[in-house]
C-alpha cells in the first residue's frame, strides 16, 4: 500500500483539523483537485491517499489518525474492483459510524450499480473524471448532511411491516407510539411511508395533511428545526406525525439515499421514530437499514404465515444482526389459528410477540380517531402496555402502573 500523508496549509494534523479528506484508489490530480476544493467549501484537511482498497491493505496508525477527526470525507474509485469498494465503504463506516460521508468516483453511470453504491452507504455517486462545478455542488450538499449528522443524537428507529394488507401493523405502529409517549414519557414521532393513501392520519383523527413524508423527503438539503416544523403536525395524543400521502399515485419517487438521512436526522429530533412501511421490500430498503428493530406483523391464518414465510426469508438474506428482524402475530385468538409453534417452524424464526385480538376496542378506536388509551382494562391494552415499557427500558411494574392510573 502507498500512503502519502500532506499537512494541511495551517500545518494541523488530520487530528487536529476537525473534518479528514481521505482518497481511495485515485489519481494525484484528482486528489490535488478534490483537496483543493474540499478545502475551500467544507474546510476540510487532507490526511492521506490509499493506493488500494481497504480489505486487501491497512495501515493502523493512519486508520487511528482518522478516527480521531471530527469527520471524515472519503472518495472512492469504485471502477477498479467495484465489490472491494463497496467493502471498503463498509468498513469505514464501522470504523467511523455517522462521522464519515462517502463518495463513489466512477466512469460507469449504470443505474444498478448506483444503486448498489448507495445501499452501501455512499452518499453522492460522480462522473469520473471530477467536474469541478459539479464536485463544488456536491460538497455543498455533502455540508448540509454533514451538518445534519453531527448535530444528531441516538434516537431508536423501529419499522413496522405487514406481511399482508389488513395485518394490523398500521394499528400497532399508532399505539404503540401513543403508549411510548403517554405512559413512557418518551418523544416520539411516527412516519406514514406508504406512497398512497396513508391511514396514519386517520386512525389518529387528522384532517388532511397538506404536506407528507415524501415532501420532507425532497427538502434534506434544507433540513433544520424551522423546516421539519413545518411538516410535522405536534402533539396528537402525545405524538408527533408526520403522514404520508393521501391520494393515489402521488409523486413520492425520491432517492434512497435521501429517505435515509431523513431518517437520521429524525432520529436526532426524536427518542423514538415509528415508520408504518409501505409494502414490500425494495421501497423500504433505506428505511430496513437505518431502523433498529423490524417488526414484521402477520396474522394467525394459513395466507399470512405463507406471506410471512417469504418475508423472513428475503430479510435473512440481509443478515441483519440478531434481534433486527422481529415476527409479530397480531389479532390472536383462541380456536382455529395457526398455532405459534408451526408459525415459528415455518418462518423459521422465533415469534417474538403475540397480540390478542381486540376488535370491539379497535374498530371503535379506528372509526373515532382515538386509539385505545393505556388506561383501558382490554387485553390489547395490556399487552401494549408490556411492550412499551419494554422498549422504553421501565422494569418495575408498580411504576408501570402507576403511570397508566393517571389516565
Amino acid at each position: 500500500m502507498s500512503l502519502q500523508v500532506i499537512p494541511s496549509k495551517s500545518g494541523e494534523s488530520a487530528e487536529s483539523a476537525g473534518i479528514s479528506l481521505v482518497a481511495v484508489h485515485l489519481d494525484s490530480q484528482t486528489v490535488s483537485l478534490a483537496s483543493r476544493l474540499a478545502a475551500q467549501h467544507i474546510g476540510a484537511s487532507f490526511a492521506g491517499s490509499l493506493a488500494d482498497y481497504l480489505p486487501r491493505s491497512r495501515d493502523a496508525e493512519f486508520l487511528r489518525t482518522i478516527q480521531k477527526s471530527s469527520g471524515c470525507l472519503c472518495i472512492v474509485n469504485v471502477d477498479d474492483d467495484f465489490d472491494l469498494a463497496m467493502e471498503t465503504a463498509t468498513s469505514l463506516q464501522q470504523l467511523l459510524g455517522e462521522r464519515v460521508l462517502l463518495v463513489a468516483l466512477s466512469s460507469n453511470s449504470n443505474p444498478d450499480r448506483i444503486l448498489s453504491a448507495m445501499r452501501a452507504g455512499f452518499a453522492e455517486y460522480l462522473s469520473a473524471p471530477i467536474d469541478s462545478d459539479l464536485f463544488s455542488e456536491s460538497l455543498l450538499r455533502l455540508r448540509r448532511r454533514w451538518t445534519v449528522a453531527r448535530n444528531t443524537r441516538p434516537g431508536r428507529v423501529l419499522a413496522f411491516l405487514g406481511a399482508r394488507g389488513g395485518a394490523g401493523a398500521t394499528t400497532l405502529a399508532v399505539h404503540l407510539s401513543t403508549f411510548l409517549a403517554q405512559l413512557c414519557e418518551k418523544k416520539v414521532l411516527i412516519v406514514d411511508q406508504h406512497r398512497q393513501l396513508g391511514h396514519v392520519g386517520l386512525y389518529l383523527g387528522l384532517p388532511i395533511a397538506e404536506y407528507h413524508f415524501y415532501d420532507l423527503v425532497r427538502n434534506i438539503e434544507r433540513m433544520d428545526a424551522d423546516l421539519l416544523n413545518g411538516f410535522v403536525t405536534r402533539e396528537i395524543h402525545g405524538i408527533d406525525v408526520l403522514p404520508g400521502p393521501d391520494g393515489l399515485f402521488g409523486l413520492s419517487e425520491v432517492p434512497l439515499g435521501a429517505v435515509q438521512q431523513t431518517l437520521r436526522y429524525l432520529r436526532g429530533i426524536y427518542e423514538f421514530v415509528v415508520i408504518d412501511c409501505c409494502h414490500g421490500i425494495g421501497a423500504n430498503e433505506p428505511v430496513l437499514a437505518e431502523c433498529d428493530q423490524i417488526f414484521l406483523v402477520a396474522t394467525p391464518d394459513v395466507p399470512a404465515v405463507h406471506d410471512l414465510s417469504r418475508y423472513v426469508e428475503r430479510l435473512l438474506l440481509y443478515n441483519f444482526p440478531a434481534g433486527k428482524v422481529n415476527v409479530v402475530i397480531n389479532r390472536c385468538r383462541s380456536r382455529g389459528e395457526v398455532e405459534m409453534k408451526a408459525i415459528s417452524e415455518v418462518v423459521q424464526v422465533p415469534v417474538a410477540l403475540t397480540i390478542p385480538n381486540s376488535s370491539d376496542e379497535l374498530i371503535r378506536a379506528m372509526n373515532t380517531g382515538k386509539p385505545v388509551s393505556p388506561s383501558s382494562r382490554c387485553d390489547f391494552a395490556k399487552h401494549l402496555k408490556k411492550w412499551s415499557a419494554a422498549l422504553a427500558g421501565i422494569p418495575n411494574q408498580s411504576t408501570l402502573s402507576k403511570l397508566a392510573s393517571s389516565f
